[in-house]
């Protein structure tokens, strides 16, 4: 198992900017979904969302309408006798408002810090180290 870590761990680490890239991809849509003027972000980050899940490899990828946004759902079976696991997330975020106080765009994820102790990722529903 320590050297299947040590593995995801490299990976990892060779591809921060790529995650990161893409991680700032989703931040960037406003997908406040109280807010009706943007029921076509929360279509957007929907697909965005199953486009991504297809790019992983996942043969099925469906998007459930609902009331309010849809359900992005996508399965990977193709290994059998592999473990089932299960991810649930939200894609819709809140209001920014006041966005007087934001200091940053808040859907402009913005990397702060000159180096990796410093560094914060800053963006709506993002605040990480």
């Amino acid at each position: 198992m320590p050297e299947q870590r040590e593995n995801a761990l490299q990976y990892a680490r060779a591809n921060k900017e790529n995650f990161l890239s893409t991680y700032k991809e989703i931040l960037s849509i406003p997908s406040i979904s109280t807010e009706k003027a943007h029921k076509p972000d929360i279509q957007h980050a929907a697909a965005w969302l199953s486009a991504q899940l297809r790019s992983l490899g996942m043969r099925k990828v469906q998007l459930f309408p609902t009331a309010q946004s849809p359900i992005v759902y996508g399965e990977c079976l193709g290994v059998p006798g592999a473990p089932t696991a299960l991810v649930y997330g939200h894609y819709d975020v809140q209001p920014v408002d006041p966005v007087e106080l934001w200091k940053t765009d808040p859907f402009k994820p913005t990397v702060i810090g000159e180096d990796r102790s410093e560094e914060r990722r800053v963006g709506k529903e993002c605040t990480s180290r």
